[in-house]
């Protein structure tokens, strides 16, 4: 089974490289839920976003829930409206900024482990997946 992409897009930020790597790995994700995170600064690029993740297919789009900015944290928040979304066994989240030298080992090394563990993560040990 192919995880769900759970995917935070603040409005205002746009991560060319991120775009890059979702267009040339799309298959290795199912559905794809993006939650536009206003954070106030502007220009929002919310319309270009749409363009750019609409012809991924099987995509889905949520505008920010309601938040109380003082007591909820803002990513929290959008996790678990996405949550709302999906039926899949596996979801992933990623951040756009998470840079990797080798997606393809890092995506073969996380399907292989899927297959025999409850949880998959990342961690930056001696500089290895």
């Amino acid at each position: 089974m192919k995880p769900t992409l759970l995917l935070t897009q603040i409005k205002h930020t746009d991560y060319p490289t991120w775009r890059y790597f979702l267009k040339v790995h799309r298959d290795f994700f199912g559905k794809i839920i993006v939650y536009f995170n206003e954070n106030n600064r502007f220009p929002y690029l919310d319309h270009f976003m749409h363009s750019v993740y609409e012809p991924l297919g099987n995509i889905v789009f949520i505008d920010q829930a309601q938040i109380d900015w003082g007591s909820q944290d803002w990513r929290n928040v959008s996790t678990n409206e996405m949550l709302k979304h999906t039926d899949s066994e596996w979801v992933a989240s990623v951040e756009q900024d998470f840079m990797v030298k080798d997606w393809p080992y890092l995506l073969n090394k996380t399907q292989e482990a899927m297959q025999s563990a409850d949880m998959v993560g990342w961690f930056e040990g001696n500089n290895k997946y």
